[in-house]
């Protein structure tokens, strides 16, 4: 893998874990037509993952 590649991977995380941190900080104060708070954070962790095995990395 490229320094690139790991870069870009390495960005995409970043981001990710950055919208987990504003998910949490907000709580209980979630709008009324958004997904539980549980789920929206089972969304942003597994978008990592995904993300990965479409790059091929395993």
């Amino acid at each position: 893998m490229t320094s690139r590649d790991t870069d870009d991977i390495r960005r995409v995380f970043e981001t990710r874990h950055t919208t987990l941190e504003r998910s949490l900080s907000l709580g209980e104060k979630t709008l009324p037509d958004m997904l539980p708070l549980g789920t929206q954070i089972a969304f942003t962790c597994n978008q990592p993952r995904g993300f990965a095995l479409w790059c091929g990395c395993k």
